[in-house]
Parts: C-alpha cells; structure tokens; sequence
C-alpha cells in the first residue's frame, strides 16, 4: 500500500442531530503498475469478485500504467493507493523514500507469511521493524529472444547461452553491415533490465 500525504487539519463542527443510516459507498481503489493490460484485466475482474473485494467494499479497481520514473509524483500527489508490479529495485527506491506504508490487514500479513524472504539471494519482501512493505507478486526469469532470418543474413551462429551473447561472433555484423546484432531495453525504463545489469554487477 502506499502511503498519502496527511489531510488538513479540520476544525471543530458543532454537533449535529443523529442522520439516519445511509448505504455505505462503495471504494475505488486506484492501481498504478507497469503489468500489460491483459494481466491487469484478468486480475480486476477477479479481484472484485472475490469475498477481500466484497468485505471492504471494493466495488471498482482502476489502474494506471505508467512508467516507474513517474511512480513517486503520482504517489506524492495522492493518485495512487496500490502499487503492483516492478521489481525489487523499483520498490526498494519507493520504500527509500518513504512512500510505501507497511501491510497492516489481517489477509495481507497471512498471504505474506506464506512466502520466503527470499529466494536464491532476491528479495522476496521487504522488512523494516518487524513491518512488511512490500511483497513480491511473482517470480520472473530472464531470457532472450533470437530472429533467425536475421541471423541468417549475417550468417551468425544461433545463441544458446547468455555466454554466447558475449561471443566476438556477434560483433561481425556492426564490423561488416554497420547494424548491431544485439539490442538491450534501457534499464532506466525497464526494471527487469535495470535488475539485470545488478546481478552481473553483483557476480563480477
């Protein structure tokens, strides 16, 4: 969960006769992520069927994606009560800025209980104080993908391993055709690719 800026102070009502009981409305929880809009369809849907939804009165979920640069400017301007989505590496840069609040709700704790702190040296949750703000929603591994026509027209090997993404081979088609024969996301604008380049950092 996120945290919000604190509300104004409000100054002293004089008392008012009892009003009779109105419904109560329902709450629009507001979602920023960076998932694609097929996952967050899915999860919208069964979110509000489900009994979390229907026990504090969730009746709409709206998301929000946006980049992980404009996160904390949503966040700081009260625009955002979730935050779903985004690597250890994003999140650890929200919590650090004090703009994540610890899980409190009984369902949340016991969901969080069930996963590890972490996995293979990842963090799985963060922890502060005996508190959790935040938990991972998923376990993601990385690969590459590989066009054969293209590798076909610079007669390059196929690649099998990360090792041979590091191979001179693939440095023949910049020498001769003046095209790289590889191409990366920008980590500044992919969290995935930014966690990458940590794990090599990390390793060597």
């Amino acid at each position: 969960m996120l945290t919000k800026q604190p509300a104004p102070a409000q100054q002293p009502q004089p008392e008012q006769p009892a009003q009779p009981a109105r419904p109560a409305q329902g709450i629009t929880l507001t979602v920023i992520s960076r998932h694609p809009t097929d996952i967050l369809v899915k999860a919208r849907a069964m979110f509000l069927a489900s009994d979390v939804a229907k026990k504090y009165n969730v009746t709409d979920l709206k998301t929000i994606v946006i980049p992980a640069g404009l996160w904390e400017q949503y966040i700081r301007r009260g625009e955002a009560d979730v935050a779903w989505g985004g690597g250890p590496t994003l999140f650890d840069s929200l919590f650090q800025r004090g703009l994540l609040a610890p899980l409190t709700s009984e369902e949340a704790l016991k969901a969080a209980a069930q996963i590890p702190d972490e996995i293979v040296g990842v963090p799985m949750k963060r922890v502060k104080d005996g508190k959790v703000y935040w938990v991972a929603a998923a376990i993601s591994s990385f690969g590459f993908t590989v066009n054969t026509k293209r590798l076909a027209d610079y007669e390059l090997a196929t690649p099998r391993s990360w090792r041979d993404l590091a191979s001179p081979e693939l440095g023949k088609a910049l020498v001769r055709y003046g095209v790289a024969a590889l191409s990366i996301a920008d980590p500044t604008q992919s969290t995935s690719h930014t966690r990458m380049y940590e794990i090599i950092l990390q390793r060597y």
